[in-house]
C-alpha cells in the first residue's frame, strides 16, 4: 500500500480524542445549576472582580483536597479567569511594564504558544531562555542571566516603572519567569521541591514574578498498575507541592505583601478545551490586583472621575465631558429609574444652589 492510500495518522495536533470529551456530565452540571433559579441568575449575571463566589470558594476547597498545604487556600487567594493562556496576558498587562520590567526567562524548551503572548505584551526581543536538566531549570545559569540583566538596566537608568503608574492593587516586578514545573510542557519533566525552594529564592533576591502553568498537575498516573480505574483516572493528591505553595510558607512566607508567586490553572486540560474557564492563585493581594485588570476604579468608587470616558494620554482633543453624565438603564426596572433619576436631580439642584446661592433653579421636585 502506497503512503498516498493510507489514512493520515495525526501526531502533531495536540488535541484530545473526541472520545474523551463529556458533553453528557457537562450537560448535567449544567443542568443542575440553570433549573435552580436563584444559583441560575447569580451565575449569569455580572459578579464581583474576582469571580463567582461560590465557583472561587469550591476550587479553594478542591485544590486544598488535592494540594494539601500547611493550612487550607481561602477564596480571596482565588481570582477566576477565562483560562490560562487569556490569564498570562492579564498577568502582563496587571503586573509588568514593557520597558521596566527587564526579560521574559522561559524554561526551554518552552511552550512555544506563551512566546506569542510575551511578544504581544511588548516584550519581544527580550525572551530569554533558560535550559534544564532531570532536576528542572538550572537556576546557575538563571541567576548569572538576571544579575547580567539588572547590571544593564542600572547602566541604562532603567530604575522606574515608565509606563505603568503605582496603584494599591498592582506592583510591577523587574522580572518575570515563566515555567511548567509539573509535567513540563514538552519535555514531561517535574522540577524537584528542591529547585522549586531555590526558585522562589532567586525571584525574592532579584524582584521577579513566577508564572507557574499549572495545567497538568492533576493529569497524573499512578506509578504502578492500579486496582480500580477510578484509582488511575482520579488520584488523591500532587506528587509535589507547587511553587505558589512554596512561595507562601518558604522562609515564613512571602517577603511582601505581593508575594512572588502566580499559579495559572485551566479546565481546559481536565474537562474539555471549549471550556474556556479558569483560575489563578496567590496571596490575597495579588489575586485582588489580578481582578483589577479592567475591572474597577483603584478605591471602587461609585462616582467615576469626570475623564472617565475621554481617550486616555490625549487631554488636547478640545472635546469637554463636562456637562454630561452616563446613567445605566438596563438593570433597574422602570419605577426605580423614575425614582433613581428624581434623587440625582435633587442632588444636582442641591449642589449648585449651594455653590451658585443667588441662582434659582425652580421647584424641588
Amino acid at each position: 500500500m502506497s503512503l498516498r492510500s493510507k489514512a493520515l495518522v495525526n501526531l502533531l495536533n495536540g488535541w484530545p480524542n473526541p472520545s474523551l470529551l463529556p458533553p453528557e456530565l457537562v450537560k448535567a452540571a449544567s443542568g443542575a445549576v440553570l433549573s435552580d433559579e436563584s444559583r441560575a441568575l447569580s451565575t449569569l449575571q455580572y459578579g464581583p472582580d474576582q469571580g463567582y463566589e461560590s465557583l472561587r470558594d469550591e476550587v479553594a476547597r478542591w485544590l486544598t483536597a488535592f494540594y494539601k498545604p500547611q493550612d487550607a487556600i481561602q477564596a480571596d487567594r482565588i481570582c477566576i479567569t477565562g483560562g490560562a493562556s487569556q490569564n498570562l496576558a492579564c498577568i502582563l498587562q496587571t503586573f509588568t511594564d514593557p520597558i521596566y520590567t527587564r526579560n521574559i526567562w522561559m524554561v526551554a524548551p518552552t511552550y512555544y504558544l506563551a512566546c506569542r503572548i510575551f511578544e504581544d505584551s511588548g516584550f519581544a526581543g527580550r525572551l530569554r531562555s533558560v535550559p534544564e536538566d532531570e532536576e528542572g531549570i538550572d537556576l546557575d545559569a538563571l541567576s548569572r542571566q538576571i544579575a547580567h540583566s539588572e547590571e544593564k538596566a542600572r547602566a541604562e537608568g532603567n530604575l522606574e516603572p515608565k509606563l505603568k503608574a503605582s496603584r494599591p492593587w498592582r506592583r510591577i516586578y523587574r522580572h518575570v519567569i515563566y515555567a511548567v514545573p509539573t509535567f513540563a510542557n514538552p519535555s514531561g519533566r517535574i522540577m524537584t521541591i528542591g529547585r522549586r525552594e531555590r526558585l522562589v529564592r532567586i525571584a525574592r533576591r532579584f524582584d521577579a514574578l513566577v508564572v507557574t502553568d499549572d495545567v497538568y498537575d492533576f493529569l497524573q498516573w499512578p506509578s504502578s498498575s492500579p486496582s480500580t480505574s477510578t484509582e488511575a483516572r482520579f488520584p488523591d493528591q500532587a506528587y509535589v507541592p507547587r511553587i505558589v505553595d512554596v512561595d507562601r510558607y518558604l522562609d515564613g512566607g512571602p517577603a511582601e505583601t505581593f508575594g512572588n508567586a502566580i499559579s495559572n490553572g485551566s479546565f481546559t486540560k481536565i474537562v474539555a478545551p471549549g471550556c474556556r474557564t479558569g483560575w489563578a492563585e496567590g496571596t490575597k493581594a495579588l489575586a485582588y490586583g489580578l481582578s483589577q485588570t479592567k475591572a474597577a476604579e483603584e478605591q471602587v468608587l461609585s462616582i467615576p472621575e469626570g475623564n472617565a470616558f475621554q481617550v486616555q494620554g490625549d487631554e488636547g482633543s478640545g472635546l469637554s465631558f463636562q456637562s454630561y453624565i452616563r446613567l445605566c438603564f438596563a438593570y433597574e426596572s422602570e419605577d426605580n429609574l423614575v425614582e433613581g433619576v428624581e434623587r440625582l436631580a435633587r442632588l444636582i439642584k442641591r449642589e449648585l444652589e449651594s455653590s451658585h446661592p443667588h441662582c434659582s433653579l425652580g421647584s424641588d421636585t
